[in-house]
């Protein structure tokens, strides 16, 4: 089993920092939870980015608001899990969306490798075995 923490956009960053040892994954939203269909705040990369350069393994993940127009922002922050609902169920074609997305984590995730994130090292007393198996290898985007 994995276990994720998750915080909506009024919660400060610094409120999980102490937990990422004991989780696989954070979950940042961006947009407020509840409803489909909403803005992406771009102001929570901020979060993606701490998060990134504090711990450069963790699986990072960003909900809300993601499409095509947004997700070069949130893989350029250093999310390398996305969740994207209303760009691509809303879609004609979905097929199109989900690769376009998938292209650009992938092209972020690429970039990262060379600054070193994604790697094996992870944070001191890390215990989880975060972004591990077929489905959750570490820098693989999950869309």
């Amino acid at each position: 089993m994995k276990v994720g923490v998750g915080i909506r956009p009024g919660t400060p960053v610094q409120a999980v920092l102490e937990l990422v040892p004991l989780v696989d994954m954070v979950l940042i939203m961006t947009v407020e939870p509840g409803f489909g269909g909403q803005s992406f705040m771009a102001k929570m990369m901020p979060k993606v980015s701490l998060l990134r350069n504090l711990f450069p393994s963790l699986d990072i993940e960003v909900d809300g608001g993601l499409s095509p127009k947004t997700i070069d922002t949130a893989a350029g922050a250093g999310a390398n899990m996305i969740v994207s609902g209303s760009a691509i169920t809303g879609a004609v074609n979905p097929v199109p969306v989900i690769k376009i997305l998938a292209k650009a984590v992938q092209k972020a995730l690429e970039e990262g490798n060379a600054k070193g994130y994604f790697g094996d090292s992870k944070p001191e007393n890390q215990e989880s075995e975060a972004g591990t198996g077929p489905a959750g290898v570490a820098g693989q985007s999950r869309i």
